[in-house]
């Protein structure tokens, strides 16, 4: 099911989404090393760490499947097909 909404985000929306859970993640470790809280330190690296696996798993061209390192295109740089769902022109 999380795979279906996913697949339902443009490329450039599933950017914002990992860049919110890399900040929230820095903001939170950063909060807990000034408050001296190992715990919410901790948390806030976990947080980066599973949003930088995240990415690693879900960041594929829908069509070949390839890593997208780069996501601030329309097309894929591997097949040339287009990333959004709603945009058939490269199909």
């Amino acid at each position: 099911m999380m795979k279906q909404r996913w697949k339902g985000l443009k490329c450039r929306e599933k950017g914002w989404v990992y860049l919110s859970f890399i900040a929230l993640g820095g903001l939170t470790g950063m909060l807990g090393f000034l408050m001296e809280k190992m715990w919410l330190t901790r948390l806030g690296v976990t947080i980066i760490i599973i949003d930088f696996i995240g990415y690693l798993v879900l960041a594929r061209c829908p069509h070949c499947n390839k890593m997208l390192w780069r996501q601030d295109g329309v097309y894929c740089q591997y097949c040339g097909r287009s990333l959004d769902k709603s945009d058939h022109k490269g199909e």
